[in-house]
């Protein structure tokens, strides 16, 4: 199991500094010619901003989580030079961190 993470700026699902040389470390662990699972665990606040609707707050923060899932999932799909790339999205609630955790598990 090799596991990397990303801690994304506020409101944004754009890579900070760092974020893709986090990327291409978990890469260079993984061994080659073998498939991959990876599972990308995203946190999602339900801190109330601006909104003032806790409703709408979640909704917002979900749907930031899964734009940062999805940068990181198609920065996986075009680096990643393995027989199979499975992606499984989670979210991770209560978790103010605007972090992804990404976890790379061979697969037989």
């Amino acid at each position: 199991v090799v596991t990397a993470e990303i801690v994304f700026e506020p409101n944004s699902s754009y890579f900070p500094h760092g974020g893709e040389a986090e990327l291409q470390r978990l890469v260079a662990a993984l061994p080659p010619g073998r498939a991959y699972a990876f599972e990308l665990a995203a946190a999602v606040d339900d801190t109330v901003y601006r909104v003032g609707d806790p409703v709408k707050a979640v909704a917002y923060n979900e749907w930031l989580a899964e734009r940062r899932q999805g940068r990181v999932a198609d920065w996986l799909e075009q680096h990643v030079e393995v027989r199979t790339v499975e992606v499984d999205r989670v979210f991770v609630p209560h978790d103010a961190s605007r972090r992804v955790v990404i976890t790379a598990r061979a697969v037989p």
